[in-house]
């Protein structure tokens, strides 16, 4: 098991390094990359050496494979994620709602509705009370003694 590890890490080095030298000459030979087609065909390069790298790496050939698939996909499969991401984006936008607005009672209104709420229920209390169907004989076996 250790033996992979440090075979794994020594693997890792050895392609930083090899990266890193190779991205110095063409620096070096030709100077800093100025137009975006020298920079996209160098990411290109580097990319194929990465994946050149991975198959000569791994020992099982199946592995080196779907890994190397694996970092393809995922480069590929940038754009529809991204593509989502927009649609969701839009979608979250039509279906909420706008932002309330609270607006904090001061002291008056509050005693207001709360005075205003109380005479409504009490109202409605008495019209229940004096219905036909109004079962008085269940309200009065309910009814407590108010404690002091």
């Amino acid at each position: 098991m250790e033996l992979a590890g440090k075979e794994g890490a020594e693997d890792i080095k050895g392609y930083v390094l090899v990266v890193g030298c190779v991205s110095f000459t063409v620096c070096y030979k030709h100077g800093p990359l100025v137009e975006e087609r020298s920079r996209t065909l160098l990411a290109w390069t580097l990319q194929l050496l990465s994946l050149l790298l991975v198959y000569a790496g791994v020992a099982i050939p199946q592995v080196a494979c779907a890994v190397m698939l694996l970092v393809l996909s995922s480069k590929v499969l940038h754009f529809p994620l991204r593509a989502l991401a927009y649609v969701r984006w839009k979608m979250k936008k039509w279906f909420t709602s706008e932002k309330l607005v609270v607006k904090f009672l001061t002291e008056d209104e509050y005693r207001e509705q709360a005075d205003a709420a109380t005479t409504r229920a009490l109202e409605d209390l008495r019209q229940a009370c004096c219905s036909p169907g109004f079962p008085s004989w269940l309200a009065v076996s309910r009814l407590r003694a108010p404690k002091t």
